[in-house]
């Protein structure tokens, strides 16, 4: 965990010193105030990107430098730096060391706000939330994914500006795709696993959850082909009429189903915001499972949309839980905040 933090030219932070505690740390204040500009700093400081692209967005506005510094303090007194110029390098008790090496020294996971749309919102969501859980589990995932993701914009390209293509001008990019796809595929079908079996743990899912993984493209028309390349040949003259990669990772899907519906159908929206965060909750379970240890875990507008009943039984949850938690809202009641560290922050300070 990290126990202070410092940012130096970084959005509209000021350079102060923020004292964090073990347990929920609560970031309140207005919208614009600086309280994701934090949470960001922190993730990117743990070995992950920024919320956006380009260093303009992330040095503070109108400074004459041109590069930012972020600065944190671990409970075992370890120093770690990310210096955001040209390009991000990391520093850890002086050494220099790469973004893998830094999310396995302090493992982090960030929810966003759409991440609580995971549950009505899109299978990008989801993917996303694989993604992240499987990156510090497995540290070879991150680059196989990468691979992966090379491999399908190859394939999309000569689909898109080959006039004329012939089925066999993308097998040899398929077949060489086959074990990163297939890899991915078990690694994904075995998390998912873990997941529906812990999300039922934890009092903040609504209803019981069924989750159902589907390998993007292995099904077309009540056909079902398992393996990539079968199902490849399957989809083979659809690729070729919409110039897209029809199958893979890149197109997998979690389906979440309660009482027999698919959740985003038979939930209001405050309770599928409920099962999202069960959900986030049950990935950072299994995190502290597999690594031995639990990660830093920061939420971001993390009352949003949830009604009185939701957010007393939410921070009960958090209260209760290892670890270090850091949450962003704009604002908590008193009594439902006892157990939290509260930091009011304003125009970028801490008050």
């Amino acid at each position: 965990m990290y126990k202070k933090l410092k940012f130096a030219n970084f959005k509209n932070i000021k350079a102060q010193e923020i004292n964090l505690s073990l347990g929920l740390n609560l970031f309140c204040g207005k919208n614009g105030a600086g309280k994701t500009n934090i949470l960001e700093g922190m993730s990117i400081l743990s070995g992950w990107g920024p919320l956006e692209k380009g260093l303009e967005n992330l040095v503070t506005w109108g400074s004459q430098i041109k590069g930012a510094v972020l600065a944190g303090q671990t409970e075992e007194n370890d120093i770690v730096e990310a210096h955001l110029a040209t390009k991000t390098s990391f520093r850890f008790c002086e050494k220099r060391i790469n973004a893998t090496e830094l999310r396995q020294k302090i493992p982090l996971l960030m929810f966003l706000p759409q991440d609580m749309e995971l549950v009505e919102g899109s299978a990008v969501a989801r993917r996303r939330i694989l993604d992240i859980a499987l990156s510090l589990i497995v540290p070879s995932y991150a680059y196989r994914l990468s691979e992966y993701r090379r491999a399908i914009k190859q394939k999309t390209i000569i689909l898109k500006n080959t006039k004329n293509i012939s089925p066999t001008q993308t097998s040899a990019i398929d077949r060489a795709t086959e074990p990163i796809a297939e890899w991915i595929w078990s690694m994904r079908s075995t998390f998912v696993a873990l997941l529906a079996e812990e999300t039922v743990k934890n009092n903040l899912c609504p209803y019981p959850l069924t989750m159902q993984y589907v390998k993007g493209g292995t099904i077309y028309k009540g056909q079902i082909k398992n393996k990539f390349l079968d199902a490849v040949e399957l989809q083979k003259q659809r690729e070729l009429r919409f110039h897209y990669p029809l199958v893979g990772p890149h197109r997998d899907e979690v389906l979440l189903i309660t009482e027999g519906k698919m959740a985003r159908a038979f939930l209001s929206r405050g309770q599928r915001r409920r099962m999202a965060i069960s959900i986030m909750l049950a990935v950072t379970d299994i995190i502290t499972r597999k690594l031995g240890r639990t990660p830093i875990l920061l939420l971001d507008e993390i009352m949003s949309d949830l009604d009185g009943e939701a957010r007393e039984i939410l921070l009960r949850e958090l209260g209760q839980r290892g670890g270090q938690i850091c949450a962003s809202t704009t604002g908590v009641e008193e009594e439902l905040a006892k157990e939290a560290h509260i930091l009011q922050i304003v125009d970028g300070a801490i008050v």
